[in-house]
């Protein structure tokens, strides 16, 4: 019997794949011919930064890895699907590239002028309100006749490939190169944020959509095997052709006279702290110094989570500035608040139950002061009662002392799973929150006792805190600040949300704040304020600082005037949100979404034009405006 003839076969099948790679390979060429346009288009945003090899290196992975590779995963993917219609694939992959290039050159435009990114929230805002924007006629010509251009600029492309006729390696040579880009890229930054290399870190806000990774563990355990330093990038207070931020916008300088400027400044921080679980019943001490401070009973967190809420409230920054200041916190050293205090040679008792260090918020708001964070005891009330021996510790210390302090307590019980000794546990019944249950409706009163008995556990250590400042006599010359972080959900509109992070409704944004501030009348604030409102308000009153707010803040000053509506600007740790009134605008990598504050179920209606320019230019206030000389 003759054996099958497997070589035409073969030959058949070969040729059918390759006329079905075909389409690909022409686009993998058209791509690889539109990436001297993309890197010009994403380089244009990079004026003045140092261009030694390291930062080239990333760069060009960046551009490789990061925009490239998913464009061509998109545009293969359309050629592959769509190879029986050769023509159809080659008209969705030349609109898909004329329709990046335009989205570059569009945000280059805008963000050399207004220090943003497009995202999606002004995408779908333009769209649905284009006169708001208050763009021109002119404009709007101006910016038709480039799409028209970039389009004859891809066809001329894709005639070109074509007469190019692309070799079979083309496609996987691409994805290789792409690949190795991405990887290398991501690895350079990862090591280059947990060493502060401005040269690498800085670049960051100035590319769209950009989110590099980092990881404090893999930098540590691997970062000794690429040859980066601090001497590979800009790594210095001051700046430098790396930078990326212009904060404050002019000097800012203490106006001290008669003995003022004295004022010690104490921050009260109590993790997930939702704006009704401030009363008598769970939070008492606090309650009783709330009778002689400001309450403010519309205060917003600038975050859903604990590091763009501690961000605003000791930068007075929207929360969007975050990346970039992380990126250039060498560069600028520390908030405003904090330089001002270390001018005034103020001496900083700084604790925290939870990270700073790893999560960056000791590089970027305490750098160079002593962060404590290790606790005796062997679980968490322990330790907070520890580390309220200790900042008793350094009251006394403080007594008599020719220097005004800061003292930052960060208590952490009242995080998720709710930790308090027995003798707490004043509400019931209660559910002990399992990781491995899920969280169910009907039991929702028992784990919001939980989380009560939790907050009064830590309510009574900052009672003793009180206590101390009273029994010392420094009441009448020390500024209290009693906040959170963040709120704390229990499923408060039935949609299955829980604890933190997740939404913007006002559960887990609309947060306690008293201000207790000696010499000041006790009163109660209904108007709408935010973290960002705190920097502001004791760098004017504390320091006597004249410059306008909007040199160093986007907050205003609590005791001054509050009317006004405004648009408010709250992050996760992903993505942000406008809170405009009652509704909330959130900003998510490839859509907007828009829901009432207080039910994420109901939608929100459409945005005032006025107060989305004003947040428009806030969000873009304090980016450099050009490139450094």
């Amino acid at each position: 019997m003759p054996a099958p003839a497997f070589g035409p076969l073969v030959t058949a099948w070969s040729r059918a794949l390759n006329q079905r790679l075909e389409p690909s390979r022409r686009a993998a060429a058209v791509l690889l011919l539109n990436t001297p346009l993309v890197a010009l288009l994403l380089t244009l945003n990079l004026r003045g930064a140092e261009p030694n090899p390291l930062v080239l290196l990333y760069v060009a992975g960046i551009i490789l890895g990061y925009y490239t590779l998913p464009l061509l995963a998109v545009v293969a993917a359309f050629s592959i699907a769509l190879s029986f219609a050769p023509r159809v694939s080659l008209l969705l992959s030349g609109l898909i590239l004329t329709l990046f290039n335009y989205y570059l050159f569009l945000d280059y435009r805008v963000y050399a002028v207004c220090r943003f990114h497009i995202d999606p929230f002004w995408i779908n805002y333009a769209w649905h309100d284009l006169t708001g924007i208050g763009l021109s006629a002119s404009s709007l010509a101006s910016a038709g006749l480039v799409l028209v251009g970039l389009a004859f600029l891809e066809l001329g492309l894709f005639r070109l490939a074509r007469r190019l006729r692309p070799r079979r390696w083309i496609l996987p040579a691409l994805v290789t190169v792409s690949l190795i880009a991405s990887i290398s890229s991501q690895l350079i930054h990862v090591v280059a944020f947990e060493r502060n290399i401005g040269g690498i870190t800085s670049l960051t806000p100035h590319f769209p959509f950009y989110k590099p990774l980092t990881s404090h563990r893999n930098a540590v355990k691997y970062g000794d095997l690429l040859p980066i330093s601090s001497a590979s990038g800009e790594n210095v207070r001051g700046g430098g052709p790396s930078a990326s931020l212009h904060y404050p916008l002019q000097d800012c300088m203490a106006t001290l006279s008669d003995g003022a400027g004295r004022l010690n400044v104490v921050f009260l921080v109590l993790e997930s702290w939702r704006s009704d679980a401030l009363s008598d019943s769970v939070t008492p001490n606090i309650c009783g110094l709330s009778r002689e401070s400001s309450v403010f009973r519309k205060h917003f967190s600038s975050g859903n989570a604990t590091t763009p809420g501690i961000f605003g409230l000791l930068y007075g920054l929207h929360p969007t500035y975050w990346m970039a200041v992380k990126s250039n916190n060498a560069a600028l050293h520390n908030p405003l608040l904090i330089d001002l205090m270390e001018q005034a040679h103020y001496s900083f008792g700084i604790y925290a139950d939870s990270h700073f260090e790893r999560h960056k918020i000791k590089d970027a708001m305490f750098r160079d002061i002593t962060v404590h964070e290790t606790f005796a005891g062997s679980n968490r009330p322990e330790k907070e009662v520890d580390m309220t021996n200790q900042m008793i510790s350094f009251l006394r210390a403080q007594k008599g002392s020719d220097h005004p302090f800061m003292l930052f307590a960060f208590y952490k019980a009242s995080h998720c799973h709710y930790t308090y000794p027995d003798s707490f546990r004043v509400f019931t019944p209660v559910r002990e929150i399992n990781p491995a249950i899920p969280m169910r409706r009907g039991e929702r009163a028992s784990y919001l006792n939980d989380y009560r008995n939790a907050l009064r556990f830590d309510d009574a250590l900052i009672g003793k805190l009180l206590e101390e400042l009273q029994a010392l006599g420094l009441m009448e010359e020390t500024a209290i600040v009693i906040t959170t972080d963040h709120g704390e959900e229990f499923d408060d509109s039935n949609a299955g949300y829980w604890g933190h992070t997740s939404n913007f409704t006002q559960y887990q944004i609309r947060v306690p704040l008293v201000l207790y501030y000696p010499g000041r009348a006790a009163r109660v604030v209904d108007a709408p304020t935010t973290h960002v409102d705190i920097p502001a308000t004791l760098i004017q009153e504390i320091f006597g600082v004249r410059n306008d707010p909007s040199d160093y803040s986007n907050g205003r000053n609590l005791f001054q005037d509050l009317t006004g509506d405004r648009a408010l600007v709250i992050a996760s740790n992903f993505n942000h949100a406008f809170v405009i009134g009652e509704n909330v605008y959130v900003v998510l990598p490839f859509y907007t979404r828009g829901y009432r504050l207080g039910d994420i179920k109901k939608s929100a209606g459409a945005p005032r034009s006025d107060l989305i320019r004003t947040a428009m230019e806030e969000i873009g206030r304090f980016y450099l405006s050009k490139a450094p000389e």
